[in-house]
């Protein structure tokens, strides 16, 4: 029997509700790989046929539409900006949206169901003429993207699931979060999205590469510092941030195929014995090796039951 439909879990109810949405745009010299790219795109992407209703996921073989993307759009990033502003999700109707010009392919999917990981294993294939069928799936008569429960059976029922998540609960009480509300929150502008603003340079004029740490390391040592800095408050001994987990790390890449849709968790990656004497790098160590026993003692798929409890 194939599967065609099943409920929302809790993480992905969440993104019906935030509207977050991923896009990737791809550029390509020469315009007869164009109509490649798009069939690439469709066959490798369930969330053309899927939409939701109630709380449900559910596929649907309907007919995929090709948007235009202006001729003068003429780099992804404006294309990723153009799609997100004109081709917005329609839950009802399909869970992402493709447009193209003559040597651009951009598409905006819903982060319900499709997060980085994804794009970053879809990527190579996308020139591929025949995409292998152990990732297209067709011998599977499953039409629905998995859950991390269903890939981590194992994991999911560690002995030690409740205690890992009760410490995720509280581990998120001493992180420092922007106390600063949204205009959104203050309901000033319902329509209100979050910004972000792109500057290009080059890697060697950055510090991590200078002073030999790790770029991901200083993310989580000078985003807290600043988020303190905002609330003008300095939470010591406490120190930590919230930030993403793949679980494809956790997985064979042979398993990987357009089925593994969303697949990653969130975690509270905290301190309680950071110091003011201590330097950037000191504390960048402590949480790469708090980091390392939290991939390894089940703490990261902890953090997922989390939010299936009630985060």
């Amino acid at each position: 029997m194939i599967q065609t439909t099943r409920k929302l879990n809790e993480f992905e109810k969440m993104f019906t509700l935030t509207d977050e949405a991923c896009q990737f745009a791809v550029e390509i010299e020469q315009s007869s790989f164009i109509p490649l790219l798009i069939d690439n795109f469709k066959k490798s992407m369930l969330g053309f046929h899927l939409k939701t209703k109630d709380d449900h996921l559910i596929y649907d073989t309907q007919a995929i539409p090709v948007y235009s993307l202006p001729e003068s759009i003429r780099t992804c990033q404006e294309a990723a900006i153009y799609i997100d502003k004109n081709l917005p999700i329609n839950f009802s109707k399909a869970l992402c949206n493709i447009a193209a010009n003559s040597n651009i392919v951009a598409v905006n999917a819903t982060h319900m169901i499709y997060d980085g990981g994804f794009f970053i294993d879809l990527y190579p294939r996308l020139l591929n003429q025949n995409i292998d069928d152990n990732y297209l799936q067709h011998r599977s008569p499953r039409k629905i993207p998995f859950t991390p429960h269903e890939l981590f059976p194992i994991e999911f029922t560690n002995k030690n699931m409740k205690k890992l998540v009760e410490r995720h609960f509280e581990d998120m009480k001493h992180i420092p979060y922007v106390k600063q509300s949204s205009q959104i929150d203050q309901k000033i502008d319902q329509e209100a999205k979050c910004k972000s603003h792109s500057y290009e340079s080059k890697a060697s004029e950055y510090q991590f590469l200078t002073n030999k740490m790790g770029l991901t390391d200083m993310y989580w040592t000078y985003i807290p510092l600043n988020v303190m800095a905002l609330n003008d408050s300095i939470q010591i001994p406490d120190f930590g941030i919230m930030c993403c987990v793949d679980f494809r790390q956790f997985m064979s890449k042979k398993n990987i195929n357009r089925l593994v849709c969303e697949t990653f968790t969130e975690i509270n990656l905290r301190l309680n014995n950071v110091r003011p004497n201590m330097t950037v790098r000191q504390v960048g160590k402590l949480l790469r090796e708090r980091f390392n026993v939290m991939k390894n003692d089940g703490s990261v798929f902890a953090s997922f039951q989390a939010m299936q409890d009630g985060i």
